[in-house]
């Protein structure tokens, strides 16, 4: 679990929410910011969902916390 929250640190710190400029000159001649606005890092929330999911997915899997008592 420690580990899981170094690694949002980690992805928070060096990862931007939003790029600055298109990642790539194909998406560039697409791009048109006062049309579409900022461009969304979505590796960065992929990968925050998948960490997050992991906890809640733990947390299921506990019978006491989902509501199963046995």
């Amino acid at each position: 679990m420690g580990l899981m929250l170094q690694n949002l640190i980690a992805l928070h710190q060096g990862n931007r929410l939003y790029f600055s400029q298109p990642p790539s000159d194909e998406f560039a001649k697409l791009y048109r910011p006062e049309e579409h606005g900022q461009i969304i890092n979505f590796w960065r929330c992929w990968k925050h969902f998948l960490i997050i999911h992991v906890f809640v997915k733990q947390e299921k899997m506990d019978p006491e916390r989902a509501g199963l008592v046995c």
